[in-house]
């Protein structure tokens, strides 16, 4: 019988990991496994992605454990970048989204890998934004380009919140949603 999936451990958690040669799990098996660990297991996309795009772990689709131990995993990440160039400190980081990706692609180095990954995705709450706000606070000077990234997606919703980045910016994060929520509705287009 063929694995639904693997798990690796690691001492702040654990990875569940495709099979060799599957590109992802069944969204029921992972549940069906997380209905079985103790109470306080979270997931964190973060790290998944550091170990997709620094090549240090291919296959895994979801990393688990507890608040304290994820945070202490993203501290040992962050730790191993150190050495790094900054834009390869954030692509290889923990905090990255498929609409800060989108912004990465557009003003950042070359970088295919960001650029499939964003596929014009915009910021859809509050916490996805959140992301975008923090890869502009690790590069200021691209604040002021953030155009060029509603010039590359002309027919996504990135011309309106492009134009309407400070607004957001100074709302509470429910108010952010809210106004992401409108700005990405087809009809506001």
């Amino acid at each position: 019988m063929k694995p639904t999936f693997t798990v690796e451990h690691w001492p702040h958690g654990q990875l569940v990991c495709a099979p060799p040669g599957e590109a992802g799990i069944q969204l029921r098996a992972v549940s069906d496994y997380l209905n079985k660990l103790p109470p306080g297991f979270c997931l964190s996309n973060g790290i998944v992605h550091h170990y997709r795009q620094s090549g240090r772990q291919y296959g895994a689709t979801v990393a688990l454990g507890t608040a304290e131990g994820i945070s202490k995993w993203k501290e040992d990440i962050t730790t191993w970048l150190l050495d790094r160039k900054p834009e390869t400190q954030w692509w290889w980081g923990t905090d990255v989204g498929r609409s800060s990706a989108v912004i990465f692609s557009v003003l950042g180095p070359p970088c295919l890998a960001a650029y499939y990954y964003g596929n014009g995705a915009v910021p859809v709450d509050a916490e996805d934004f959140g992301r975008c706000l923090r890869l502009l606070a690790l590069f200021p000077v691209w604040r002021e380009r953030l155009h060029e990234v509603a010039q590359a997606w002309p027919l996504t919703p990135w011309p309106r919140i492009t134009t309407r980045w400070d607004e957001l910016a100074a709302l509470e994060a429910e108010k952010q949603t809210a106004l992401l929520d409108e700005l990405n509705r087809p009809e506001a287009r």
